[in-house]
């Protein structure tokens, strides 16, 4: 989908194609452009970030954080108890981004990474979204972010 992103796009296209897979796609669109997307996959009572994307074009405009806000609303709704994720060590962006979100390390992976770079394994509580949509669903409210 876009030209920086390791994913090629069969990887993609077999996801959405195979729903048995359970991998759950949240996209973000700026007028009429794809301008990011997260892919997910609820596993138990958790819910993993399997990757998160934003164009070169739209960064640093939010979006990023409201696809991260639209996947604690779907795990809150899912029934689970936290996210997590694993971004590279170097990538001090992302790392920061998920610390201003909620997240805190849970450790570092070695040679986590093809090229041998290390990854870190962070997580957030869901508790709160998840408690929300219990009692919503109990009184007959909903309210969706995405």
């Amino acid at each position: 989908l876009f030209s920086s992103v390791r994913w090629g796009s069969g990887v993609i296209e077999r996801e959405l194609a195979d729903p048995g897979l359970g991998v759950l796609y949240l996209g973000a669109r700026l007028s009429r452009h794809l301008a990011g997307y997260a892919v997910l996959r609820a596993e138990s009572d958790r819910l993993h970030l399997l990757n998160l994307v934003v164009h070169e074009r739209y960064r640093r405009r939010g979006i990023a954080s409201s696809l991260l806000l639209g996947a604690f609303e779907l795990g809150g709704y899912l029934g689970c108890s936290n996210i997590r994720l694993v971004t590279q060590a170097t990538n001090t962006g992302a790392i920061a981004l998920y610390g201003e979100m909620g997240f805190s390390d849970v450790r570092r992976r070695g040679q986590y990474y093809r090229d041998g770079s290390d990854g870190i394994e962070m997580e957030r509580s869901l508790k709160e979204e998840a408690r929300w949509w219990k009692s919503a669903n109990a009184s007959g409210r909903r309210r969706l972010f995405f």
